[in-house]
């Protein structure tokens, strides 16, 4: 992935993440980049926007722009598949409808699913300049960030764990052969130390938080700015789409600094079909300062 941008886009419900996502991937293509735009979102806009009909497989929408909608549950069942042939022990307990249902709908899957989804994404498609992000609505998508984090956490307290175990088994005796558990733990640390650099790597990865010109959106806009801090990534800005003439700066009102962001102008037209290629052509300044990296 060497070279490759990330862009995330995130926000409360319905101020206009997937609009905002299919803008900057058009507004990318016109600079002669490929891009691949991905909804994460299960409320899934994207092909709605748009006038098609969306899978999980990649379409084509014009020569230097694709888009996807995921299907979470497809990744799930897909993992379970996975756990069945593997272990016996788990394929008893997939093998119950009632159990498997349970297990999708625990928490933490929905997230986990995503990360999959995500990994398995830029792991694939090597053939784009940039991927785009349409996140789900704040809490998941702030999950889907945190993951990483909160795995390594608890690995480590088992690693720690298995190697009093080891330990233990040398002063018993027991020898000194390798430890499988060990080896797989090992294993997924490395594979969420991976993750949480791809997202938070401030020169490749951008996470833009999508508010409009309301008290509401601006709040949660705030709320996910502090957890995002608090989990240690930075790697994001503020965009306050659907501004009209008289938008005025935001302020937060715990530290009283203005958010750092952008701003999009409101559409005197519903943003879907040609009229997103229109808006860009109208607006194109405001997607260069916004998608232009370091910036």
């Amino acid at each position: 992935m060497s070279g490759v941008r990330q862009i995330f886009f995130t926000g409360k419900g319905g101020v206009g993440k997937s609009t905002v996502a299919l803008l900057a991937g058009k507004y990318l293509t016109l600079q002669g980049q490929h891009v691949l735009i991905s909804s994460l979102d299960p409320a899934h806009n994207t092909g709605d926007i748009l006038g098609i009909e969306l899978t999980s497989e990649p379409v084509a929408i014009s020569e230097r722009l694709t888009v996807q909608e995921i299907s979470i549950s497809a990744y799930l069942e897909r993992y379970f598949s996975k756990l069945e042939a593997q272990d016996d022990f788990f394929g008893q307990f997939l093998s119950d409808e009632f159990d498997r249902r349970m297990l999708k709908y625990s928490p933490g899957m929905e997230e986990f699913a995503m990360l999959t989804a995500y990994y398995e994404i830029i792991q694939s498609q090597f053939s784009y300049d940039c991927f785009i992000w349409d996140m789900p609505s704040t809490a998941l998508a702030l999950r889907f960030f945190q993951f990483p984090d909160v795995s390594l956490f608890w690995l480590e307290k088992l690693l720690a764990m298995r190697r009093q175990i080891s330990q233990k088994r040398k002063e018993l005796g027991l020898g000194d052969a390798k430890d499988p558990i060990y080896e797989s733990l090992i294993s997924q640390y490395g594979y969420y130390d991976g993750l949480r650099r791809k997202l938070t790597d401030e020169s490749k990865a951008a996470i833009y938080i999508i508010v409009n010109d309301d008290n509401l959106s601006r709040l949660e806009g705030a709320r996910l700015k502090k957890s995002l801090l608090e989990s240690g990534i930075e790697n994001f800005n503020f965009i306050m789409n659907r501004a009209g003439a008289n938008s005025k700066e935001w302020v937060d009102d715990k530290t009283g600094r203005l958010f750092k962001g952008y701003a999009l102008p409101a559409s005197k037209e519903a943003l879907h079909g040609k009229n997103l290629d229109s808006y860009i052509e109208a607006n194109s300044r405001y997607f260069e300062l916004l998608l232009t990296p370091n910036q």
